[in-house]
Order: structure tokens, then C-alpha cells, then sequence
């Protein structure tokens, strides 16, 4: 499997503006809203019944040279600011200068990390059109939860914490059980950035 940031394709389809309806949502109470979400989505993955769903969040700084796709990442970026100044829109354009100047700096990046316990992780296929992976990693307005007893709200929630981030970017690292029953450990990187060239291919 090729690593790296891979956007795929629209083929002539529909064309994403740089304002988000789900993260513009958040935009007031970017912070209790994060909270709020995160702690609820533990909640509804409760594993253990008799037990606490533990989540802790910490603020770590990790250094520039681990994250090799960073820089893979810039060039989305500034393809994306580019589309912000053809287009005169200030909030684009002031957002996307802002991404690659910080991905530009030397030192550490900060991390906001969250890591629940005592969850089933996230379930279901790696593609498909249901499953609590998909719906995170690729789904838009799809909620998965695993009762019927759960909360949400249209699958809107995960949007919460890319309102917080100055990349739009979220990495998930997820413990479970695959479809066949069996101990897996999945991990991928998401952004959510306007249509743009690609700045490899064009």
C-alpha cells in the first residue's frame, strides 16, 4: 500500500469550497464542542459495561523531523491557497498562508492527543458503506453508533475537532477487533481541504 496523503479524484464532479457547514458548526465553542463530541463517541463505544470509559487529552510537542508528511502535506496547501487568491476569499486565503507557514517553521509541532480507553475501538470493514472506521475515516453525515440507545447528531460530531486544528488535519490510531474477530491495529490520516490541483499531477 502506497504511504503518504492521497486525495482522490472528482473527475469532473463536485467542486468543495474552502467553508465547511459541519466544521463552521463548531466555530463558536470550538473547544467545549471537541470535548463534549470525543467524550460522547467513547461513550457509545463502551466495552466493558462494569468499568469507567476513560479519556485523557495532553498537549505534546513533537519534533518536525517524525512527521515525514508534512512537507507532502504542505504542497496540498499551498495548491489550496493558490485556488483561495484566484478566488479573493480572505478567510481561505489568510487560513492556507497560515498552514504553510507553520508546517515552513523549524522546532516542534504541537499535538493535541486524545486516547480513550475501556472503547471497542473503531469497528467494522476498512471500506464499504458502514462501520464505525469508514464512517470516521471517509464517511460525510453517516452515524454509526453501536445501540440504539446512543446519542448523536447526524454524524456531525467528528467534525468538532478539525474546527480546532490549524491544518485541518487528524491522525486516528484505533485498537480493535477486525470483521473476522481478530486483534488489529489501524491508523490513518485525514484532512479536509478544498478542491484543488493536485501538485504532482496537476
Amino acid at each position: 500500500m502506497q504511504k503518504g496523503w492521497q486525495f482522490p479524484p472528482n473527475n469532473g464532479g463536485r467542486t468543495d469550497g474552502f467553508n465547511d457547514s459541519a466544521i463552521d458548526t463548531f466555530a463558536g465553542h470550538r473547544l467545549s464542542a471537541v470535548v463534549r463530541e470525543i467524550i460522547q463517541n467513547s461513550l457509545d463505544a463502551k466495552a466493558d459495561p462494569s468499568k469507567p470509559v476513560v479519556v485523557e487529552f495532553s498537549l505534546k510537542q513533537i519534533p518536525k523531523e517524525k512527521f515525514d508528511d508534512l512537507s507532502g502535506l504542505s504542497k496540498h496547501l499551498s495548491k489550496c491557497l493558490e485556488v483561495a487568491q484566484e478566488s479573493d476569499y480572505e478567510k481561505a486565503r489568510e487560513f492556507h498562508a497560515d498552514a504553510v507557514h507553520r508546517i515552513g517553521q523549524k522546532g516542534s509541532v504541537p499535538v493535541l492527543c486524545i486516547h480513550d480507553s475501556n472503547t471497542l475501538g473503531l469497528t467494522g470493514p476498512l471500506e464499504g458503506a458502514s462501520g464505525a472506521w469508514v464512517a470516521l475515516t471517509k464517511g460525510t453525515g453517516m452515524t454509526q453508533k453501536v445501540s440504539g440507545s446512543s446519542l448523536g447528531s447526524y454524524g456531525h460530531g467528528s467534525k468538532a475537532p478539525f474546527s480546532i486544528g490549524h491544518l485541518r488535519s487528524l491522525y486516528y490510531l484505533s485498537k480493535t477487533k477486525n470483521p473476522a474477530g481478530k486483534d488489529e491495529v489501524r491508523f490513518q490520516g485525514k484532512s479536509i481541504l478544498q478542491s484543488h490541483h493536485h501538485p504532482e499531477t496537476g
